[in-house]
């Protein structure tokens, strides 16, 4: 209450800028919402009973919809986030199938996506989920809309467009790979390529966990670990025998064995 030209009246300090406008919660509320949901995997039925213990009555149903109504204020940061991505020479794409209750012409039980990037610039790598009901080639279209650059993926035929109509350079993972083999294996020469498959996994197995490689023999020391082979315990001696394994067996077995042709 102040007192001005000889008449009391109330002033009070102008709202601040709210980003859904006329909203209840304040934004440090919103701020929590989203990161228990999304960073620490808190359902909103599980928050709502959370708050309550606290004291505080808020319906998941009004975190749900403030949620949904987000999606509109942080659009041109995803959007900004997606540009610098894009703007990078190397990046990874996958898509997982998940359920969704309610989508326009699909039933609860169809399959829908969520494809997820992953790559940028050096210095500014980001992780970006992009949800699509649909699994067509359109959506890798649109999500790497200006990128150019080396796209690791699996074998989906639908990110064939964009990287024939970018000129992006398309590379598999040793994930993938064994899997072709195996497949081969399964078209023509069994006993040659289920070997393969055997091989090239234990080798993905060394290089992407430990990096342990051909390096390893009867008498060498563990690449990580400062001690004879005969001291290691667990999976670091299991890496050195199957790094042995690999460079005696391996290496003359794919000299020798043919390709498929």
């Amino acid at each position: 209450m102040f007192e001005q030209d000889g008449e009391e009246r109330i002033l009070a300090a102008a709202r601040p800028v709210h980003p859904l406008g006329k909203c209840t919660a304040t934004t440090s509320l919103l701020a929590y919402i989203i990161t228990s949901k999304y960073a620490d995997g808190l359902p909103l039925y599980r928050l709502e009973h959370m708050l309550k213990r606290l004291g505080h009555e808020i319906s998941r149903t009004s975190m749900a919809h403030w949620v949904i109504r987000l999606d509109d204020v942080f659009k041109p940061l995803i959007n900004l986030m997606r540009e610098v991505q894009n703007s990078g020479d190397y990046l990874q794409a996958d898509e997982s199938r998940m359920y969704v209750l309610k989508e326009n012409g699909k039933t609860a039980q169809s399959d829908k996506w969520m494809w997820l990037t992953r790559g940028g610039p050096p210095g500014q790598p980001s992780v970006l989920f992009e949800y699509d009901p649909s699994r067509a080639g359109k959506v890798p279209v649109r999500l790497l809309d200006d990128f150019k650059g080396i796209l690791q993926a699996d074998g989906y035929s639908g990110y064939g467009k964009v990287c024939r109509n970018n000129g992006i350079t398309r590379i598999g993972c040793w994930d993938h790979y064994p899997k072709s083999i195996f497949m081969w294996s399964i078209m023509r020469d069994r006993r040659a390529y289920g070997r393969c498959a055997a091989l090239f996994l234990g080798i993905k197995y060394l290089s992407t966990f430990h990096g342990a490689g051909l390096r390893c023999s009867s008498d060498s020391r563990h690449p990580f670990q400062a001690k004879p082979m005969w001291q290691l315990k667990g999976g670091a001696w299991r890496d050195c025998q199957v790094a042995r394994y690999i460079r005696k067996v391996a290496v003359p077995f794919l000299d020798t064995a043919h390709t498929p042709g």
